[in-house]
């Protein structure tokens, strides 16, 4: 019997936890990241759109046959919030959206 302890099944469970706690703050806490949306010049509810993509990446990335989407995903949300902080020189905050896509990577490479 294969075990579902898998170095690609942790590493996608660690990634779709991840992403789901972002969803999560995006969704809900609303003062910090809507002003951040604002100063960056996003939409008034872009906050709410990253935030049901990163739940959808999350959800593609618990269940094995739709990891490798899940993961693509994740890495483009993580991709356009690097973009997003670095055009405004906010590098420090670029540190946890690439260690994020570093996980989505091994996910990748892992499934």
């Amino acid at each position: 019997m294969a075990s579902i302890f898998t170095a690609g099944n942790i590493v996608a469970f660690i990634a779709g936890c991840l992403m789901l706690t972002g969803a999560f703050m995006n969704a809900v806490e609303k003062g910090r990241f809507k002003d951040d949306y604002k100063r960056w010049g996003y939409p008034r509810r872009m906050h709410l759109i990253t935030a049901a993509l990163e739940a959808l990446s999350a959800v593609l990335l618990f269940w094995p046959p739709t990891r490798l989407y899940g993961a693509i995903l994740g890495a483009l949300v993580m991709l356009a919030a690097i973009a997003t902080v670095v055009r405004h020189r906010e590098h420090r905050r670029a540190i946890p959206p690439i260690v994020y896509l570093v996980l989505l990577g091994a996910v990748i490479a892992l499934n």
